[in-house]
């Protein structure tokens, strides 16, 4: 008998001892993780080790983050004078709240290249709560060539800051000049045949042009006329004013010739509000030869010639350096690149549109494919892979219509989730809004996928057609 009692009094004391230390505690559930999900465990809470229930859960707080990076004129680059923003995303996936965050940026730059605007006040994050926080970022006049490292960092009041710290790396440019050129001019005569005569009435007009990246501010212009010239109506000053980049403006000049000149010889000076970025130019017009008129000067936006950009990825990440830059241009090329990241009904994946970027980047730069024969999606929806690429009955979508019989080759590059039929194992694409529990219904089937392009490489006598996919296709 004393010894039943002892056991029971022993079982008991376990049972009190077992919820002290637990509390109300219930099992949690099994998580699945997304590919390169990043597992963490053994994070400590008042010096004791916490055993976690599930894949993925923490009783602690625990931060996480994604983070972008947008500036004002796409290109991008961080330039000097520039504006943008950093954008971060923070979510506590922990089951304690996120007590007084505040965020840090530390950065490889001085201030006196960029300017960065950090919020001032803390916050707290309730489990499972997010909060969206946007950083302004400027370039300042100073900024040089090169990259900018910018190491994010989310302090938490108890010590349960973001870990690791989030690294973004972006391309910067320095201050690029307006160009100011005379590319043309052309001449109207009294005889009206296109010809500069004696004795004759010619009207001149000279176009300027800024072929640079940025303003050319209070433009202003001098002609200086050669021997035999005498001035009709030639300003002192041209008072041009400001000029965009691409953006042109004339100049225009009334002479008339001696018995003793042979040819015309003008020239014009521009300057502009620094009075480092002028220019000057000769022209000798012939005699009794034809010459065009001023409606006649074509300026093309090909024409505007972005000079002394560094050679860098043309993305914020460190990863795409060195892409080789090819002679040849391929006219007919097509390529179709697909990035998803964001999933309404599956785990994000993390890297999908910087390496679609990437890849736009490569096939331009490398391959020699021109950007406007480049059909580029950014989490693409079920709609717009039918649109691209055709259903399984007919293959003329997006895609179809952009080759050329013949001439054409096609690149096509999908990052983003895959799944395979449950009951077949055939696999899909995975578009933003598909349900991995329905995928025969909402997804993209690779087998019209590649039914579809053998039919258009058919119909259409395609070069080559190259397939690449970035994509897991579980239990495949």
């Amino acid at each position: 008998m004393k010894k039943l009692l002892f056991l029971l009094l022993l079982f008991y004391t376990g049972i009190a001892f077992a919820q002290k230390t637990t509390g109300n505690s219930k099992p949690g559930r099994l998580i699945k993780s997304a590919a390169n999900t990043e597992i963490i465990s053994n994070h400590p809470i008042e010096n004791n080790e916490v055993k976690t229930l599930g894949q993925g859960e923490y009783y602690t707080p625990f931060l996480t983050a994604e983070i972008d990076f947008r500036e004002d004129n796409n290109n991008n680059f961080l330039d000097a004078n520039e504006n943008g923003h950093i954008k971060l995303r923070i979510k506590n996936i922990g089951k304690m709240t996120a007590k007084e965050c505040l965020i840090r940026i530390d950065k490889d730059r001085p201030e006196s290249e960029i300017k960065i605007t950090l919020p001032t006040d803390v916050f707290s994050l309730q489990p499972n709560e997010e909060k969206e926080v946007v950083i302004p970022i400027k370039g300042l006049s100073s900024i040089q060539n090169g990259k900018a490292k910018l190491i994010v960092k989310i302090i938490e009041k108890d010590g349960f800051d973001l870990d690791p710290d989030k690294i973004l790396v972006i391309p910067t440019r320095a201050f690029q000049p307006p160009q100011i050129e005379i590319v043309d001019y052309g001449i109207s005569d009294q005889n009206r045949n296109q010809k500069i005569e004696r004795f004759e009435r010619v009207d001149l007009t000279f176009r300027v042009q800024n072929r640079g990246e940025n303003m050319a501010n209070d433009v202003k212009g001098k002609i200086k006329l050669g021997e035999n010239i005498m001035p009709l109506d030639v300003k002192d000053v041209y008072d041009i004013g400001n000029i965009a980049p691409g953006e042109y403006k004339d100049v225009t000049a009334i002479i008339v010739t001696n018995k003793r000149a042979t040819e015309v010889v003008v020239t014009l000076d521009l300057s502009e509000s620094t009075g480092k970025y002028g220019k000057s130019k000769t022209f000798n017009l012939p005699f009794d030869v034809i010459q065009k008129k001023p409606e006649e000067i074509v300026i093309k936006e090909s024409a505007i010639a972005y000079k002394d950009i560094p050679d860098v990825a043309n993305l914020k990440l460190d990863i795409a350096e060195n892409i080789p830059v090819s002679s040849q241009v391929k006219e007919n090329a097509i390529a179709v690149i697909i990035g998803n990241k964001d999933y309404d009904n599956a785990p994000a994946v993390e890297y999908a549109l910087n390496d679609a970027m990437i890849m736009k980047n490569y096939v331009i730069s490398a391959f020699g494919y021109k950007p406007e024969n480049i059909i580029y999606l950014e989490n693409a929806r079920q709609s717009q892979f039918l649109s691209v690429f055709g259903n399984e009955t007919d293959c003329k979508g997006q895609l179809y219509s952009y080759v050329k019989k013949g001439l054409s080759e096609v690149f096509i590059y999908y990052s983003g989730h895959g799944a395979p039929n449950p009951n077949t194992g055939q696999g899909y694409l995975m578009p933003v809004d598909c349900d991995p529990d329905h995928v025969t219904l909402n997804g993209y089937s690779l087998n019209t996928l590649y039914n579809n392009l053998d039919k258009i490489a058919s119909e259409k006598e395609l070069k080559h057609v190259t397939l690449v996919l970035d994509a897991c296709f579980f239990g495949q």
